[in-house]
């Protein structure tokens, strides 16, 4: 019966997956550096002026913070820079200010390792300090389900914890700053082969209750990646066969840039 709920729950992701996908991606065709069949654009929400004012006390300067896992600390790019290090060039285009990037990053996080980051107070004064707050987070937790016999219940488990993990990180960040733009990174695949209809249906909707959960919050966005990698895997992915490599993060990066685009002063 659960699974049954979980596939119906992924042909509607699909279908309005596709819908959207659609639209972004003959936008991002246009101006995209990296152009990648099937790659989902997200719509940077609308805020009024005062809300969008940056975080940051020094208004000449855009502060960058990623927090969580691998990809958000950039392992696997051949070039070293990571989303930040691709994501300072962009925003360079967009406005006139300095960027600051700072990256706490690290291999292996899970959910619970972050959440218990930033209750710990740690990073108070970056995350209080920062215009956009880039986090990629869940993927370790996806790969344990994997390797286990019993995967629907370790899902549901795994899926409710990351979700309450998930509302109070974001809680978190908004107790120490209203105004940051928190932006989620989503979960893909990293496997070229093809994997079991369970396992896509866990990966689908492990990113759709993610994406609820900032749907709450009108200055948070979720960027898809699962059909960037799905539809260019070879051409993303890095050697160690999980992270992206140099051409994935700047894709990456560009997804990012174009849903931030409207809340920069643009030179």
């Amino acid at each position: 019966m659960y699974k049954q709920k979980l596939w119906y729950i992924s042909i509607g992701i699909t279908v309005i997956s596709l819908a959207v996908i659609m639209v972004g991606f003959v936008k991002a065709m246009n101006f995209a550096p990296v152009p990648a069949t099937g790659t989902a654009n997200s719509t940077p929400q609308n805020a009024s002026t005062a809300a969008n004012e940056p975080a940051s006390s020094n208004h000449n300067l855009v502060h960058v913070l990623l927090m969580g896992d691998s990809i958000a600390k950039g392992t696997g790019d051949e070039k070293g820079k990571g989303i930040g290090g691709y994501l300072v060039d962009l925003l360079k285009s967009q406005t006139p200010k300095d960027i600051k990037v700072d990256n706490v990053a690290v291999d292996g996080y899970k959910i619970d390792d972050l959440d218990a980051l930033l209750k710990s107070g740690k990073q108070d004064n970056m995350v209080s300090s920062a215009d956009f707050l880039i986090i990629s987070i869940g993927g370790s937790d996806l790969q344990e389900i994997q390797s286990l016999k019993d995967k629907e219940q370790t899902f549901q488990t795994k899926q409710d914890t990351h979700i309450t993990e998930l509302k109070e990180i974001v809680n978190k960040i908004r107790t120490l700053n209203k105004k940051t733009q928190i932006i989620v990174i989503g979960s893909y695949n990293p496997i070229s082969l093809a994997t079991t209809s369970d396992n896509i249906t866990y990966l689908d909707t492990w990113n759709y209750n993610s994406q609820l959960v900032l749907s709450n919050d009108d200055k948070a966005t979720f960027i898809p990646t699962y059909d960037m990698f799905k539809n260019n895997l070879n051409r993303f992915i890095s050697s160690d066969k999980l992270n992206p490599n140099s051409t994935g993060y700047q894709t990456i990066a560009y997804l990012i840039s174009k849903a931030v685009e409207n809340t920069l002063g643009k030179p």
